[in-house]
């Protein structure tokens, strides 16, 4: 599997930011601490905030009918930990630069008026990844590309690359939800695999981070 890292103005990523981007410009940084979800119908996860101005946290507590932003804990004057969770309209495409697989991670962060981004993929879909930046018209530079390592104390360092994928597929296409989102059979249909395939993968990973938490 290979990480890349990217960077790129808040400019040149209006169209994508939307109305996000007036946002942001009161933020002094923004930091992605969690992906929890990441879905064609909806994103959450968990930030760290830090304002210009810490007097502007009431600002911070947004309910919209398709963001909700809560404050979780103040860790310090002007800096906030909070949940962030966006649905998107039934109908209205959706810009996603993980169409070909894969999934973003990692840091990810938003500072000094720039977006770094991390990818997480194979090599094929690092390219694809890349490729549908560029077709968007952003203006970007690569950081680093490297293979992704995971710490020797991760849980995911029990797991195969095929093992990794099977599991991040399934939880964000919503197989672990209730109800279920999304069958085996169907899983395996994205992933090009045999369903009887799928399954086996999916047990493994499942038994290797069992036994690696319980343990």
């Amino acid at each position: 599997m290979r990480r890349v890292v990217l960077e790129a103005s808040i400019e040149s990523m209006k169209s994508f930011l939307g109305d996000s981007q007036e946002r942001f410009r009161n933020m002094k940084s923004f930091e992605i601490l969690n992906f929890l979800k990441d879905t064609p119908h909806e994103t959450a996860m968990v930030c760290r905030v830090e304002l210009y101005d810490p007097r502007e946290e009431s600002g911070l507590a947004l309910e919209r009918s398709d963001i909700s932003i809560q404050i979780l804990e103040k860790e310090k004057k002007g800096t906030f930990i909070c949940f962030v969770k966006r649905k998107r309209k039934t109908g209205v495409p959706r810009t996603s630069f993980v169409a070909g697989g894969g999934y973003l991670s990692t840091p990810y962060e938003i500072k000094d008026g720039k977006i770094r981004a991390t990818f997480l993929g194979t090599a094929r879909q690092v390219r694809n990844f890349l490729q549908t930046i560029e077709k968007q018209g952003i203006r970007f530079k690569v950081i680093s590309l490297s293979d992704a390592k995971f710490s020797p104390d991760s849980p995911l360092s029990s797991l195969t690359d095929i093992q990794t994928k099977v599991l991040k597929s399934a939880f964000d296409l919503g197989y672990y939800d209730l109800p279920k989102r999304i069958t085996s059979d169907e899983l395996a249909k994205k992933l090009n695999m045999r369903s009887s395939t799928f399954v086996l993968h999916r047990i493994k990973a499942e038994r290797r981070l069992l036994a690696k938490i319980l343990k």
